[in-house]
């Protein structure tokens, strides 16, 4: 039960004030003149740029690493093709070397302890 002491009777009445949209002026707050709206300035569209526009520098150094390919014709893909056929068979290559002693190895260990 209330009494006339509680907290609860005694408080004013809970204004709520809504931050989302501007509202007219209430009389007696002391405000004589409705609540401007936000002035937000208008967003940019995001742009593309090139790393070396963004630093200023006319080359950008990429140290080790190759420029992209620009004017790829069919000569430099067949020549792209052949590098990369020349590495594989040599990384094959290594593979079975590595392959053939390891099993040599195993025979030669298996023959011994018999």
């Amino acid at each position: 039960m209330a009494r006339s002491g509680d907290r609860a009777t005694d408080s004013a009445a809970i204004t709520v004030v809504s931050m989302k949209s501007p509202a007219p002026a209430v009389p007696g707050d002391g405000a004589s003149e409705p609540r401007p709206a936000a002035i937000r300035p208008p967003r940019r569209a995001p742009e593309l740029r090139a790393l070396a526009d963004v630093l200023g520098s006319g080359s950008l150094d990429l140290g080790r690493l190759a420029p992209p390919r620009d004017g790829v014709t069919a000569r430099s893909r067949r020549a792209r093709r052949a590098r990369r056929t020349r590495g594989l068979v040599a990384w094959a290559g290594l593979v079975l070397a590595i392959a053939a002693a390891v099993s040599v190895a195993i025979w030669l260990v298996a023959r011994r302890l018999r």
